[in-house]
């Protein structure tokens, strides 16, 4: 085998490898991209079960915890709760407080 042949040989191994770490690299992107969509599964069914067990519908929007809480008895009260002057402990003291 001449130099040019080797060279050719080699030229393709590299190729090769490149091509390689590409489709390992766009694996690893197709996996990211369809994570979100079994997160996004996940937090709707862990917000469901919150809204269900605890009567509470969370403001998303909100940086604090507010939202609304629905009684049927009691009827409907809003809420807004601020980490930045309550604990978390307190938090729940009040979200229990507001669900009795």
């Amino acid at each position: 085998m001449d130099g040019s042949c080797g060279e050719a040989l080699e030229h393709l191994d590299d190729c090769l490898e490149a091509i390689e770490e590409q489709l390992l690299s766009i694996k690893m992107q197709k996996e990211t991209l369809e994570k979100p969509e079994g997160d996004e599964a996940f937090l709707k069914n862990e917000l469901s079960l919150f809204l269900n067990v605890s009567s509470i519908l969370p403001d998303l929007a909100e940086p604090k915890f507010s939202g609304t809480y629905v009684d049927k008895q009691k009827g409907v009260k809003t809420f807004k709760f601020s980490s930045k002057t309550m604990s978390q402990f307190e938090i729940g003291q009040a979200a229990w407080e507001l669900m009795k």
